[in-house]
């Protein structure tokens, strides 16, 4: 069974999450049979860190607005680099993070995570938003619950595109393409 849905990026502009400047993008994220709802539209907030050489993640915030009891936090201990710059194709990097995950009225879960990322190569995509110069990604994801013994893996394909970024992303069944964008806060 596939699904897909589509994605509203915007530039929120500066942000601060535990003392540390930000950038702040949320995504307003549609998809019907989405595990948070059927039919929700989850809206998150994406706080990144950029440097010359590369992006990387502190935080991910979510909230279903048709179910405003669906939502959550994950952190990120140390931030986990989605991009080193340039992406050139052929170019490789890892990254190793805590996933922190406070649960009201249940043990923060926690896991250990490996992302390893190749630059496949650039491509045209064509989604709602436009047609777009992209840089294709291979992302796979190793993460072990702490305490557990059993990882999870998973494999995605990510195209990111100077100004939006994500562009497309498919992972299973599942595939997201951006509906629109703004990149100015």
């Amino acid at each position: 069974m596939s699904r897909t849905g589509t994605a509203t990026f915007t530039v929120q502009g500066p942000g601060e999450l535990g003392g540390k400047p930000t950038v702040v993008v949320t995504v307003k994220r549609e998809m019907a049979g989405d595990p948070n709802a059927p039919g929700s539209k989850v809206i998150v907030r994406n706080h990144f860190v950029v440097a010359p050489d590369a992006v990387q993640q502190l935080a991910v915030e979510w909230t279903d607005s048709l179910n405003p009891d669906q939502h959550g936090r994950v952190m990120y201990a140390p931030p986990i680099t989605v991009g080193r710059l340039p992406m050139t194709p052929g170019g490789t990097w890892e990254a190793t993070t805590q996933i922190q995950s406070p649960r009201q009225g249940e043990p923060d879960f926690r896991a250990d995570s490996k992302r390893r990322v190749r630059v496949i190569g650039k491509e045209t995509v064509v989604v709602p938003a436009g047609r777009f110069e992209a840089v294709r990604l291979e992302v796979k994801t190793s993460s072990t619950r702490v305490g557990g013994t059993r990882a999870t893996e998973s494999t995605r394909i990510e195209w990111r595109a100077r100004g939006p970024g994500l562009v497309r992303l498919t992972e299973g069944p599942f595939e997201m393409a951006l509906k629109s964008h703004n990149d100015k806060p």
